[in-house]
This record gives C-alpha cells, structure tokens and sequence, in this order.
C-alpha cells in the first residue's frame, strides 16, 4: 500500500460516521415488564412512601426513553405514570390533584427527552447522565415556585422522615440537593443497564455515598462521647417546653386558660379554629389579656398561637402578654379545598428572644406557618427561628406525610418544628429533621415535652445557589439536546 493510498484510507475513516456501541436489544415484553414496574413502583411514592421507589420508577422512565425506538410511544407511557402519581397524591386534592399529576407529565417529559437525546448521541459520556438530574431538579424547583401544590410530591419527598442519612444534605444545599442525587442515581443506572457504560453511575453511587456519610457524620456527631452518658440524636437537651395542641372543642377559651394553668408554655389552636369574634371579645386582645393574668399569678410567660379567619383569609397570629408579636395571613391557600380564602401577601416573621417556661429559661426565638405554607420553600426559609409553631388541617390519608415532608423546613433552618393539627398527626421534628414526637390526633387536646434543642448552623444562601446553578445547567442541557451540532462541538465524538 502507497502512502497515498494509507492517506486516503485514513481519511475516510477520520470521515465515516461513528457508529454507536452496541446497545441492550430490549424485546417487547421486557419493556413492558419496565414499564409495568415503573407503575408499581409509583404506587408507593407520596402517602406512606417507602423510599427507592420513585428512583426505582424515574430509572424504568430514563430506560425506556432510552430503549424505546418510537419517541411517541414513550411519550404515550408518561400518561398512566402521571394518573398514578395523582392517585398517590389523591388525599391532598383528590380530582384535582390527578389533572396537575397527569399535567405535569408535559414538562417533565422534557428531562426524559434530554436524557434519550443526550445519552445515544454520546454514550460514552458519563457526564450527559447529569443532563435528567440537572433538567429534572430544576423543574421540580421551578413548580414549587409557580404551581398551586408546592413541593409535596417531589422525589424529596419519597424519603422524607424515612432517610435521615441522606436528606441532612437539605441542610447544606436545600432540598433540592436530595431530588438531584436521586435523579443523577436513576438515569446513571438506566443507562448502565442499557449501554454497558458504568462511569456515570459509578460517579452518581459515590455521590450518594459520600452525601450519606457526610449526613451520618453530621447526625451523630453530637452524640459521640467517651463517657457512658446518654445523650439522644440530635444532641443534648438543653430544656423541655410543655406544649399543648386544642383541636374541635366547644369551650376553647377555658380549655386554653386549663392548659396554661397546668404549666404549658406554648398553646397551639389548629387551624381556623379560633373563634373569630369583633370589638372586645376580638381573639387577640382577648387571650391576651389571658396571658396577662397568668403572668401576673406566676411570673412565668408562655404563648398562644391563635389561627382564624377574617376578610377571608387564614389569619396566623403568635400572642404574648404584650399583644399580638408575629401575624401573617395564609400564603397559599389550598387549590380547590380552600377556593373560599384569598392568599396573603406578607410572609411570617422572626419574633425577638424571649424565656418561655421559667423566669429562667435560655430565651428563644420563635415563627410559625400555616399548614400548607410549609410545604413552600420560599415562605419558610430565611426564618432564622430557634422554633417554628406551624398550626394545620388536614384531611384524608395524608396527616403522616405531611408530618414527614416538614422535616425538610426543620433541616433547611436548622430548628425544631412543632406542628399542631386537626384530623392529621401532630408532632415535633427535631433540627436534624427527626421526628421526635406524631399523635394522630382528630378533636381534643394533645400535651407534649417538645426538647429544646439549640439551633443549628445553615446555609440559605448555598440553597438560592445551588438552584440557580441547576437552573443554569438544565437549560444548557436542553440546549444541547436540542442542538446536535453544538453538543458534537462542545462535548466531542457523536453518534447519530
């Protein structure tokens, strides 16, 4: 052979398209077996959740997006996956929450879009299986800023109160940090299972692990001691707060001045179950003129949460001896449920330190939500509180649940959380985001010893950053998946 003719060989192949490795040859009742295992799977997100199974249902998704020749019939997949989400979200909205499951199926199909795109063109790329966790991630951030529903169904919530490991990242990066690793693990691991290429899902293992050990690192620190001394997760006590939740009673009044009498220092009325009264029997001034008495009897201070509705709106007011010092009206009112309530348009406050208690109790400071405002990121971080006193109603099968995905406001503020309700779990979330104390509760009184734990050090501004950052890297993704030309520039050898 001439070195012309080894010049010319050389060029065409330099020239000739390169052809992809080959893939895994799916047949047709093994992708139906995917399919049908991506259903079950959704089956047990949300309510009650056990945790792995949205991974295990987006990695069914991200491989049939992947295995699947014709995009259409993915497509026509993505339906039942969203009826089922709605089914596992039915006790929030019922009708309604199925049409905004199944709707949301439009948006997300474009993080399974990117991922099919992306990971045939360049499969020897680990770094395209970070396209469906950057895309993913950002729309589910993106839909607890614009749609009704906040973020109660995100892949967060799959392991909410259930993972303790893993979501003390929320605590560094927000919540969103949980949904990333999840998402980067699912579409690693589908694309390992249908190319063979195992980088990408050897990096998403790793990320998992180290997230999960710097959590384990984080969460038992402060009960390593050389001593025998028991000292509980989350770190020592300092004190107990008595606390008391009042749920459906006729005489509230008397029930709340019974409960301060036997040495509550915070009594929490449910929501909207204030009686909403005008002139002098109005409820603030009322109660507190009731913790003025029982100040000038004990010389100790304790707190009402007052919740009731006014000018129609759901009204949150924190009362001490001195009147009303944090109130706010109701952010988010319930789609559908709560059609009834205009949403407020100021957010709640951090009131200043004060000892609760005892004359000589470490002073704290406190905030409070309502119910489903909890559920928002953007109303409840930056309350830089010792404790947040959330007053709730639920409803249905979703009292647990609820409970569980506000431990991702305990995290992200680094404070203990006590939630009072009426027909759902009232309980306390620790600052490490366990759940120290759930009664199921429906009518009556619950008394708890809420530990007061001291607050714990967070990042608000990483959480802004790293959303914005995975904002930034879901629209370059989708850019590139888009464009075959720019992602063949920019991220090197293609396959068509």
């Amino acid at each position: 052979m001439t070195l012309a003719d080894e010049a010319a060989g050389s060029l065409e192949g330099a020239t000739r398209p390169l052809q992809p490795p080959s893939p895994w040859k799916a047949s047709n009742k093994q992708l139906c077996a995917i399919w049908c295992l991506a259903l079950l799977a959704t089956l047990f997100t949300n309510l009650e959740a056990v945790p792995g199974m949205r991974t295990i249902s987006m990695a069914c998704c991200c491989l049939l997006a992947e295995c699947l020749d014709r995009l259409w019939v993915f497509l026509l997949c993505l339906l039942p996956m969203g009826v089922l989400m709605g089914l596992t979200t039915w006790g929030y909205l019922q009708e309604a929450a199925l049409v905004i499951c199944v709707a949301f199926q439009i948006p997300l199909s474009l993080a399974y879009l990117a991922h099919r795109r992306l990971v045939t063109r360049h499969p020897e790329l680990w770094s395209v299986t970070l396209a469906f966790p950057s895309v993913h991630t950002a729309l589910w951030t993106l839909s607890s800023l614009v749609l009704p529903v906040g973020s109660f169904s995100s892949p967060a919530y799959d392991v909410a109160g259930q993972w303790l490991m893993l979501t003390q990242c929320s605590a560094w990066l927000g919540r969103s940090a949980v949904t990333f690793v999840l998402s980067w693990v699912a579409a690693s691991g589908a694309h390992r299972w249908a190319s063979s290429h195992g980088p990408g899902f050897k990096a998403a293992l790793a990320s998992l692990f180290i997230v999960c050990i710097a959590g384990g690192i984080r969460f038992y620190v402060p009960t390593i001691s050389i001593d025998r001394d028991f000292v509980s997760p989350g770190g020592a006590v300092r004190d107990f707060l008595h606390v008391s939740c009042l749920s459906s009673m006729d005489n509230l009044y008397a029930t709340t001045a019974a409960r301060l009498a036997a040495g509550d220092a915070i009594v929490m009325h449910s929501e909207r179950l204030t009686d909403a009264e005008t002139g002098l029997d109005a409820p603030v001034p009322r109660y507190q003129h009731l913790l003025e008495q029982h100040f000038n009897k004990t010389q100790i201070e304790a707190v009402i949460v007052l919740s009731f509705e006014d000018d129609g709106k759901s009204w949150y007011h924190l009362v001490t001896r001195e009147g009303s010092v944090m109130s706010y009206a109701k952010n988010h009112p319930v789609p559908f449920v709560e059609s009834d309530l205009s949403p407020g348009t100021s957010r709640p406050t951090v009131t200043a330190p004060r000892a609760l208690g005892r004359p000589d109790a470490e002073q704290i400071s406190l905030t409070g939500t309502i119910c489903f405002d909890t559920d928002f990121p953007a109303v409840t971080r930056f309350l830089d509180a010792d404790l947040l006193l959330e007053t709730s109603q639920t409803w249905s099968n979703i009292g647990r649940q609820h409970l569980r995905g506000h431990q991702y406001a305990a995290l992200e503020n680094g404070q203990t959380l006590v939630k009072c309700t009426k027909n759902g779990y009232t309980g306390a979330i620790d600052p490490y985001g366990s759940i120290i104390e759930q009664v199921p509760q429906g009518s009556g009184v619950v008394s708890m010893m809420v530990p007061r734990f001291p607050k714990l050090v967070t990042f608000p501004l990483l959480y802004l950053i790293f959303d914005s950052i995975v904002g930034l890297a879901a629209c370059l993704w989708l850019l590139l998946a888009c464009s075959p030309q720019l992602s063949c520039r920019w991220l090197g050898r293609c396959h068509f």
